[in-house]
């Protein structure tokens, strides 16, 4: 690895050009520092993102380097001034640096501390003026509540303030970080009008600092529609708990655990994606589609359900005790299978999710509907299989040549229906032959 950085490098992880890299162990310098602390603090993921290989222990440079010209041994870096965060097993070639990574998780408001960075910066500027007669003064200072403001920053003032409210034991937004997230929340929707995201602040691997804040109605917008310039349609929505969830995999989550699909449909390789609020709207599709056993102990213990005429018959013997002749005499081809059957019910309680791709042969098929959060009919459509192809056989495909009771006939060898020929019997014996 050569120290140069005369091309431009692009993280694997966000694609932008590295600024600090991240120096591994296995010297594959392929990560920006953001994405691998990421990686490393929030997913708690110490692997190489080029070969999977572990460190126990990195270094964010702002030149490409071999790992081993640090000297790192441990906590301690013996060839070079590193500065080392716990958090992530990281050295950091600059403090600056170090405290910027450290900031992101604090629970500070972004909004005040960006309005005091913008007012020190005004006031440092204008510190710097002309005085009467045409003195300019340089470096001047200036008395902020009992601390002091540098003409070039405002860093030494507002960590005075710190101090001095931490001294009286008076909580200041604009320096000092909350005690917990439910303060920070507080102190955003009554002074600013602000919140986050709930499910992206639970769920999204970014820190505090880069969670963004909405207002209340840009933060229906976010959870209904999301953001479609950046690809993202909104967090998905379960229709009928009337709850939005982080992605797809958490809806499935919620809806496998919390309510039901069809089992036969499953096993049958259709309507894997259609589900049902309970088990009275899951009854009613089973009734409907499929052959219930009616006895009252099978409709207690729910679930007795069959996918064909047969496998009814077969549990009516071997659990009812009912006799092969009584079992053949049920009439279960009279039952409401793919009708309508459930009257005005049908359908209420089913929703369709696309959790996954359909089936390549699936058509569409209307199986109810029910209210979505805006108050529209949501149809659920279900999956209807293709049909079935006939069996064939020998009989569907006459051979190529005749049988040989008909090449018999076509060569006039073949029994004479007419009585014997003239002649008597031999000589009708003797053409049969």
């Amino acid at each position: 690895m050569d120290g140069g950085d005369a091309e431009e490098v692009l993280c694997l992880i966000c694609c932008d050009p590295i600024d600090t890299y991240c120096i591994p162990q296995c010297d594959h310098c392929e990560t920006c520092a953001l994405c691998s602390t990421r990686m490393r603090d929030l997913m708690r993921d110490l692997r190489c993102i080029a070969c999977q290989v572990e460190s126990e222990s990195v270094v964010y440079s702002k030149k490409r380097r071999p790992f081993a010209d640090f000297g790192i041994y441990g906590k301690v870096a013996t060839k070079a001034e590193l500065f080392y965060d716990e958090a992530t097993a990281a050295f950091f070639s600059d403090r600056d640096h170090l405290e910027a990574a450290q900031s992101l998780s604090e629970r500070t408001c972004n909004v005040c501390t960006e309005a005091v960075a913008v007012s020190a910066a005004t006031k440092s500027s204008s510190s710097q003026s002309v005085v009467e007669g045409g003195a300019e003064t340089e470096n001047a200072d200036t008395d902020l509540e009992g601390g002091t403001l540098s003409s070039s920053s405002g860093k030494r003032a507002t960590k005075n303030k710190d101090r001095k409210k931490k001294q009286v034991g008076v909580m200041d937004p604009e320096v000092d970080e909350f005690r917990n997230m439910e303060a920070l929340q507080t102190h955003l929707k009554d002074k600013h009008r602000l919140s986050f995201c709930p499910l992206c602040l639970e769920h999204r691997k970014v820190f505090l600092q880069e969670q963004t804040l909405f207002k209340q109605n840009e933060l229906q917008q976010h959870l209904k529609k999301g953001d479609p310039a950046s690809g993202f349609k909104g967090h998905p929505y379960c229709k009928f708990c009337k709850q939005h969830y982080f992605g797809d995999t958490e809806l499935g989550q919620h809806l496998r655990r919390d309510h039901f699909n069809c089992f036969v449909c499953v096993e049958e390789g259709r309507n894997a994606n259609v589900f049902f609020a309970d088990y009275q709207s899951l009854e009613l599709h089973f009734d409907a589609e499929h052959f219930c056993c009616e006895e009252p102990e099978c409709r207690l213990q729910k679930f007795v359900v069959f996918s064909s005429g047969a496998a009814l018959r077969s549990h009516m013997e071997e659990v009812h005790g009912f006799s092969s002749q009584a079992a053949a005499s049920l009439p279960v081809l009279g039952f409401k299978r793919g009708n309508s059957g459930g009257g005005r019910n049908r359908g209420q309680g089913q929703l369709e999710v696309m959790l996954g791709p359909p089936p390549a042969s699936a058509t569409g098929a209307n199986a109810g509907s029910v209210t979505d959060e805006d108050g529209q009919d949501a149809t659920a459509t279900a999956f209807v299989p293709p049909p079935t192809p006939p069996t064939l056989d020998n009989s569907n495909f006459p051979g190529l040549s005749p049988p040989p009771a008909a090449a018999l006939l076509a060569n006039g060898h073949g029994p004479n229906l007419n009585g014997p020929a003239p002649g008597g019997g031999a000589h009708g014996q003797q053409q049969r032959g």
